[in-house]
């Protein structure tokens, strides 16, 4: 899941007004703000350039604002991903190792991450616009992922579609979403499982 953590450039977003954005912004913003926390199911499918369908893969979301998320591959193979609110943790059980990152690192380079941010200089590394469907987050700078696509149904999170700046597209379909029940707290810890090693890539090293 970290690998595709990666940043990009919205071209569609240089036609808009800086009012406009601004606006886009601000509603973006005030949904989250408004859910706080929320749970879903999710299916993957990653497409290359020619739409062709590489892989899928499904499991479980939950997130809690500020910078809380678990993130669970249940199929095919498992992996978990973690952000405790200081680091995030990403455990493959297959490959028996936990990397370790920095968390602002990492919101700072996934628009995804940014879902769980309520911090306005972190906001303002993204451009935001509305589409038909709900939100496209555009990073300021290229780098992994050239945007991300929030579609809403009837206000709630239908999918979430992610462009990497290869040119693959990774679409998540949400089912069973739900932003009335608390995650419970330990949904966000990590815990190293023992004999596992770990690479620590946070910035103090």
């Amino acid at each position: 899941m970290i690998k595709q953590f990666k940043t990009l450039a919205f071209c569609a977003a240089l036609t808009l007004s800086g009012s406009a954005l601004a606006d886009a912004r601000q509603d973006l913003k005030s949904y989250l703000a408004g859910v706080h926390n929320f749970s879903a199911q999710f299916t993957q499918s990653v497409f290359d350039t020619d739409q062709t369908l590489l892989q899928q893969s499904s499991g479980n979301l939950a997130i809690q604002r500020p910078n809380k998320l678990r993130w669970s591959v249940t199929e095919p193979d498992e992996e978990l991903l973690v952000s405790d609110g200081q680091a995030l943790w990403l455990y493959s059980p297959f490959l028996e190792q936990v990397s370790v990152f920095d968390l602002k690192q990492a919101i700072a380079q996934s628009p995804f991450m940014l879902l769980t941010s309520d911090d306005d200089s972190v906001w303002a590394d993204y451009q935001i616009s509305q589409t038909e469907q709900g939100f496209r987050i555009t990073p300021n700078e290229v780098t992994h992922v050239a945007w991300l696509q929030l579609n809403l149904v009837d206000q709630l999170i239908d999918s979430i579609i992610m462009l990497d700046s290869q040119g693959k597209r990774s679409e998540f379909k949400l089912a069973n979403f739900a932003s009335d029940v608390l995650p419970h707290p330990t949904s966000f810890e990590f815990k190293v499982p023992e004999g596992v090693d770990i690479d620590d890539q946070r910035q103090h090293r």
